[in-house]
């Protein structure tokens, strides 16, 4: 006897991912139109110790952000006036 694939769905997790736009290249949500803009120059003694304090940074927004405020906006073609 063969099992039949489930049809069930599941809601799937954000993730942060790197995206690369013509007006962006940083991480970003998988779920919505989050992005990672840092604010400043990272602190730190160390380029070691501002590379954690950049990650530590961009996980904490990346954690607290809420999907439903960062709706992804579809762009609608422009149709040609011919």
């Amino acid at each position: 006897m063969v099992a039949l694939p489930s049809r069930k769905t599941f809601a799937t997790h954000p993730e942060m991912v790197w995206v690369e736009r013509e007006r962006f290249m940083g991480w970003a949500c998988s779920q919505c139109a989050w992005e990672f803009n840092p604010s400043g120059i990272p602190a730190g003694n160390t380029l070691a110790d501002m590379k954690e304090e950049y990650e530590r940074q961009r996980d904490k927004e990346f954690a607290s952000h809420v999907c439903a405020k960062y709706p992804i906006q579809h762009r609608i073609p422009r149709q040609s006036s011919d």
